[in-house]
């Protein structure tokens, strides 16, 4: 079973599980971008972030995509790089059971920070803001080498 946090094997790359909507059959993911694609996305979201200062209007609502709502990590190995909010419609528990880390407690406590915040479902604000980071997520971890 598949805990918030849990970093997992998605695809060619890794994604954090978030959540798991039985109502709406969707899981939340936040994927996590390559370092090269996180400094670009760091970039722009910085620069609408001076233009939102500036007073430009449209940066506001720019910045309410989805394509800028993510975190900055600092879990181990997964350093310089984003987790990127996003959601799928695909069974990821049937799909991927390989949990290959999990989040440190400080990206924990950011991104329920982050999805607390406006824009994100308000089934899925209503989840975090329920989870508690005091005991040890327990999960299986599977190391899986990296090529």
């Amino acid at each position: 079973m598949l805990h918030f946090g849990n970093i997992i094997k998605w695809g060619i790359g890794e994604a954090v599980y978030l959540y798991k909507s039985e109502q709406f059959q969707t899981t939340y993911l936040a994927l996590i971008l390559t370092k090269l694609d996180s400094q670009i996305k760091i970039q722009e979201r910085n620069w609408l972030d001076k233009k939102l200062r500036k007073g430009e209007p449209w940066a506001k609502k720019r910045l309410e995509h989805d394509q800028y709502k993510f975190i900055e990590l600092t879990t181990k190995d997964f350093e310089e790089r984003i987790a990127l909010y996003d959601r799928c419609f695909d069974d990821v528990d049937g799909v991927c059971n390989i949990v290959i880390s999990t989040l440190n407690q400080t990206d924990l406590e950011e991104l329920r920070k982050e999805i607390d915040g406006p824009g994100y479902p308000e089934e899925l604000r209503e989840y975090v803001r329920k989870l508690d980071f005091s005991e040890s997520q327990k999960v299986e971890v599977k190391k899986v080498e990296k090529k």
